[in-house]
């Protein structure tokens, strides 16, 4: 008979795909099948390639040929028997490239007649699964389900056309299980029911098929639960480390990781202690969870998401309770380093047994200044301190210490350990800026560079001791004079001014030895500042000062020269313009204040009419043929001139017609003697003799001077000032006490200071 073709399908193969904890993907398929056709085509398409490789070869020696022959042609170089034997050589590789691409062609249209002619001799039908049937067993026993009849079947199913893969859920981690499948293959002329090709699920012992052989047996081990354990703890971070064993597990090339998940619950109230942790890292094998609160008991879990959306079971909680906090406190500070000791705090009791408390023997740290980390890091051995001193700082400074921990190789964030400054700068060299009998006031330059802070100055004074022969005075012990929050101090010096020396030294409110701010004058920070001034200190001792300022001894200060070239100019009957030349040493006095005082025949006091800062004055309303005498005294922080000249000059007579005033222009600068008094009215010697009495004067500005004739200048108050009793100027400052004398001088008298020198 004629021979009929038939071809049996290849066996069912299973895979297995994903495998986790609890969940693995199956599928199945079969082999690809050979015919005859293609491996007919096979053979062929060997033989097409060897063909080709052929031609190629031909091509490239012809090419080579060619080229030759043109560039002998082009240097005349070749005979004409070469050049006959290159054209032979080519005829004969054109003919042997036609006979290659005929053999080529020949070959495929030989090819596709023999395929035709096959196909249609071997065309028969194949058929197609039908249904499919999965049994999942428990353990690896026997072979195929037929030899499993004693051991536990976790799950049979049946599947319909096309369902060739299924996912089994709720498998139990670290389990062995195996899987068979089998098929209903139904050719195409093989009739079968609508029920038994429909009817899908769960597997109906009753019902009988034509079933194909079973599977090889697949063997898988679900993943092992995820385990974790501490690697590292620190004040504020855990180190965990995780297996997944997926190492151990003959299906993990086959795993999928694509994520974690970290969770850290407080003990205490069960709450998350931090957001929960996405690592999306499969190749991770542990990591530090940071952001906790030390001396505080945790628990942590963590699971696995496989193939991007299957989470695992959460692996067993680890309890632990992070390190004690790092202490730091300021020792010593100095100008420009500060010393301070850090040291670890105690540890919190734990009942728990299962909770883990870390103890390592040391731990590294590493600081930060102002956010700048240091190059070299420390360690704290447990229960000891460490020292540390922080070099070439810059004064009146604020510095933030930070400090972070090491946990398991993996630095974490900084955490502020301690605020401090550096000591204010060195107060500069103090000036003498006033000074008024006893009273004296002192000055001196300081750098402030933090705003906000209250500065606090402390001065100090010693008294020279007797010179010996041919040695300097020696200074003896400095004492406190006083505070003040201002870079001025005044007092009541209650020595001589030569015989002292001063010193200045700064400190800041809220810099103490404790670290608690003592701020004084109703200090409060962030509100407006208390007026400068002196303020009382109880204890000074508790504030860290700055370096000494240089040590400034002020000889007696010398007070103004009195003003020279007295003059008057433009003098006519009822004004006149005074001048005047500064004082000789004018350049060691700041802010010099001339004072002119003027008195006529009637009367026998001075009376400061003007005070100004300018080198001339205009005399106003003066009456008219009278005798006058002027004197200006030139005053500054240091005292009031002495030996101060008076001047005489006379006013011109009422002209008769307005055409007729005198203008005395030439400088009148002789001290004449005076003209002969001239004798007063009745009106003003009665009310002059009524103002003596009373003892009021009539002067409305000036202090209580006496002239060169001995007459008595009265001041504004407008009686004479008792002996040693201090009196009110117009500006509101204290004068000095002068003690009226009835003695005839030709000079002002000295300052009372001086008058006790």
């Amino acid at each position: 008979s004629e021979a009929v073709y038939c071809v049996t399908p290849p066996p069912l193969r299973v895979d297995v795909g994903k495998v986790g904890e609890t969940f693995v993907n199956v599928s199945w398929t079969r082999e690809s099948q050979q015919t005859l056709t293609s491996r007919m085509k096979s053979r062929n398409l060997d033989s097409d390639r060897r063909l080709d490789q052929q031609l190629r070869e031909l091509e490239q020696e012809r090419a080579g040929m060619v080229q030759g022959k043109a560039l002998a042609a082009a240097g005349s170089s070749m005979e004409v028997e070469e050049a006959d034997d290159v054209e032979k050589r080519l005829a004969a590789i054109d003919r042997s490239i036609a006979s290659v691409q005929e053999k080529a062609k020949q070959s495929k249209k030989l090819m596709a007649q023999h395929c035709a002619e096959l196909e249609q001799v071997t065309s028969y039908g194949r058929g197609d699964d039908a249904r499919y049937e999965m049994v999942v067993y428990v353990g690896s026993f026997g072979r195929g389900a037929e030899d499993s009849s004693q051991s536990h079947v976790l799950l049979r199913k049946r599947l319909g056309r096309n369902e060739d893969r299924y996912r089994l859920e709720n498998l139990t981690p670290q389990t062995s299980y195996f899987v068979v499948v089998r098929a209903l293959h139904v050719s195409a002329e093989q009739q079968v029911s609508a029920e038994l090709c429909q009817s899908v699920g769960d597997v109906d012992d009753d019902t009988q098929a034509p079933w194909g052989e079973w599977s090889e047996k697949t063997t898988f081990v679900t993943l092992k639960p995820i385990t974790i354990k501490a690697h590292g703890v620190g004040s504020s971070s855990f180190s965990v480390e995780w297996d997944t064993g997926i190492e151990s597990s003959s299906s993990s090339k086959k795993t999928a990781i694509s994520k974690f998940q970290i969770k850290c619950l407080s003990v205490g109230s069960q709450k998350p202690a931090v957001p929960d942790i996405i690592l999306s890292d499969s190749a991770l094998k542990g990591h530090v969870v940071p952001d906790l609160e030390p001396s505080t008991q945790y628990s942590v879990s963590v699971r696995v998401c496989y193939e991007g959306d299957k989470w695992g079971v959460w692996s067993a909680p680890v309890q632990f309770v992070t390190l004690p906090q790092l202490v730091a406190k300021l020792d010593t500070t100095a100008e420009r380093h500060m010393d301070f000791l850090v040291w670890r705090d105690s540890f919190p009791s734990v009942s728990d047994p299962q909770t883990l408390v870390w103890h390592p023997d040391a731990t590294t740290h590493q600081l930060a200044i102002n956010g700048v980390p240091c190059d070299d890091t420390f360690e704290i051995e447990e229960g000891t301190s460490t020292a540390l001193t922080l070099d070439t700082l810059s004064l009146d400074t604020e510095y933030v210490i930070s400090i972070r921990d090491e946990v398991d190789g993996t630095w974490q964030d900084f955490k502020p350990a301690l605020v401090s400054e550096t000591l204010p700068h060195v107060p500069q060299r103090p000036q003498l800026v006033e000074r008024k009998g006893t009273q004296i006031a002192i000055a001196w330059e300081h750098r402030r560079l933090l705003e906000e802070r209250q500065y606090l100055y402390m001065v100090e004074i010693a008294l020279l001791a007797e010179p010996r022969k041919g040695r300097k005075s020696e200074v003896g012990t400095f004492q406190t004079l006083g505070f003040t929050t201002d870079t001025t101090f005044r007092l009541d010096l209650p020595y001589p001014i030569h015989a002292c020396v001063f010193r200045v030294r700064a400190a800041k409110t809220n810099l103490t030895v404790d670290g608690s701010p003592m701020f004084v004058a109703g200090f409060v920070p962030g509100k407006p500042a208390p007026p400068v001034g002196p303020v009382a200190v109880d204890n000074p001792h508790l504030y860290r000062w700055s370096g000494l300022s240089p040590v400034v001894h002020f000889k007696t200060p010398s007070v103004p020269d009195h003003p020279t070239g007295i003059h008057v100019r433009n003098l006519t009957h009822n004004a006149a313009q005074v001048r005047w030349q500064r004082p000789a040493n004018h350049a060691e006095h700041t802010k010099l204040v001339y004072r002119v005082y003027l008195n006529n025949s009637y009367v026998d006091r001075f009376t400061c009419v003007a005070e100004t800062s300018d080198c001339h004055c205009q005399l106003d309303d003066l009456v008219p043929n009278t005798h006058y005498r002027v004197a200006v005294t030139a005053e500054s922080t240091m005292g009031r001139s002495v030996n101060n000249n008076t001047l005489h000059f006379s006013t011109r007579g009422v002209p008769t017609a307005p055409d007729a005033i005198i203008v005395q222009r030439r400088p009148m600068a002789s001290t004449l003697p005076p003209r002969p008094v001239l004798k007063p009215p009745a009106a003003f010697v009665e009310r002059a003799a009524k103002e003596r009495a009373n003892q009021q004067a009539t002067a409305e500005v000036g202090d209580v001077l006496i002239d060169d004739a001995g007459s008595t200048i009265y001041s504004a108050v407008g009686r004479r000032s008792p002996e040693g009793a201090p009196q009110e100027n117009p500006r509101g400052a204290t004068a000095p006490t002068v003690t009226v004398s009835s003695t005839r001088r030709r000079q002002l008298p000295p300052l009372p200071a001086d008058a006790r020198k």
